[in-house]
Protein backbone atom coordinates (compact mmCIF):
# COMPACT_ATOMS: atom_id res chain seq x y z
CA UNK A 1 0.00 0.00 0.00
CA UNK A 2 1.20 3.48 -0.72
CA UNK A 3 0.87 6.38 1.72
CA UNK A 4 -2.39 7.66 0.25
CA UNK A 5 -4.09 4.27 0.56
CA UNK A 6 -2.70 3.77 4.06
CA UNK A 7 -4.09 7.12 5.21
CA UNK A 8 -7.43 6.32 3.61
CA UNK A 9 -7.62 2.93 5.33
CA UNK A 10 -6.55 4.33 8.69
CA UNK A 11 -9.14 7.10 8.49
CA UNK A 12 -11.93 4.57 7.95
CA UNK A 13 -10.65 2.46 10.81
CA UNK A 14 -10.59 5.57 13.01
CA UNK A 15 -14.15 6.44 12.06
CA UNK A 16 -15.22 2.92 12.96
CA UNK A 17 -13.47 3.06 16.33
CA UNK A 18 -15.00 6.44 17.14
CA UNK A 19 -18.46 5.14 16.22
CA UNK A 20 -18.01 2.13 18.51
CA UNK A 21 -16.79 4.36 21.33
CA UNK A 22 -19.80 6.67 20.93
CA UNK A 23 -22.14 3.69 20.89
CA UNK A 24 -20.73 2.27 24.10
CA UNK A 25 -20.28 5.43 26.16
CA UNK A 26 -22.84 7.95 24.99
CA UNK A 27 -25.70 6.16 23.27
CA UNK A 28 -25.46 3.01 25.42
CA UNK A 29 -26.51 0.63 22.67
CA UNK A 30 -29.71 2.27 21.44
CA UNK A 31 -31.12 0.41 18.45
CA UNK A 32 -30.96 3.13 15.76
CA UNK A 33 -27.33 3.76 16.61
CA UNK A 34 -26.60 0.03 16.31
CA UNK A 35 -27.81 0.09 12.70
CA UNK A 36 -25.65 3.13 11.96
CA UNK A 37 -22.68 1.38 13.52
CA UNK A 38 -23.35 -1.71 11.42
CA UNK A 39 -23.43 0.46 8.29
CA UNK A 40 -20.14 2.14 9.20
CA UNK A 41 -18.52 -1.24 9.90
CA UNK A 42 -19.79 -2.65 6.59
CA UNK A 43 -18.53 0.37 4.66
CA UNK A 44 -15.15 0.09 6.37
CA UNK A 45 -14.91 -3.59 5.45
CA UNK A 46 -15.72 -2.90 1.80
CA UNK A 47 -13.18 -0.08 1.67
CA UNK A 48 -10.45 -2.20 3.25
CA UNK A 49 -11.07 -5.04 0.79
CA UNK A 50 -10.95 -2.54 -2.08
CA UNK A 51 -7.66 -1.05 -0.88
CA UNK A 52 -6.12 -4.48 -0.39
CA UNK A 53 -7.25 -5.68 -3.82
CA UNK A 54 -5.90 -2.57 -5.55
CA UNK A 55 -2.52 -2.86 -3.86
CA UNK A 56 -2.21 -6.57 -4.66
CA UNK A 57 -3.17 -6.02 -8.31
CA UNK A 58 -0.66 -3.18 -8.61
CA UNK A 59 2.11 -5.33 -7.14
CA UNK A 60 1.26 -8.15 -9.51
CA UNK A 61 1.28 -5.75 -12.47
CA UNK A 62 4.66 -4.33 -11.46
CA UNK A 63 6.03 -7.85 -11.07
CA UNK A 64 4.91 -8.80 -14.58
CA UNK A 65 6.39 -5.59 -16.00
CA UNK A 66 9.72 -6.37 -14.37
CA UNK A 67 9.66 -9.90 -15.79
CA UNK A 68 8.95 -8.63 -19.30
CA UNK A 69 11.89 -6.19 -19.10
CA UNK A 70 14.42 -8.94 -18.44
CA UNK A 71 17.03 -8.95 -21.18
CA UNK A 72 17.32 -12.03 -23.44
CA UNK A 73 20.93 -12.59 -22.29
CA UNK A 74 19.81 -13.26 -18.73
CA UNK A 75 17.23 -15.84 -19.78
CA UNK A 76 18.31 -19.48 -19.70
CA UNK A 77 19.36 -20.93 -23.00
CA UNK A 78 17.31 -23.88 -24.15
CA UNK A 79 19.18 -26.77 -25.69
CA UNK A 80 18.62 -27.19 -29.41
CA UNK A 81 15.97 -29.71 -30.28
CA UNK A 82 17.08 -32.66 -32.40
Amino acid sequence: MNKKESRWALSFMGIGLIAQWLNKLIFQGSEPWDWILLGVASLTLVCMITVLTRSLRRQRSESWQERSQVSPKSRPVEPPSE
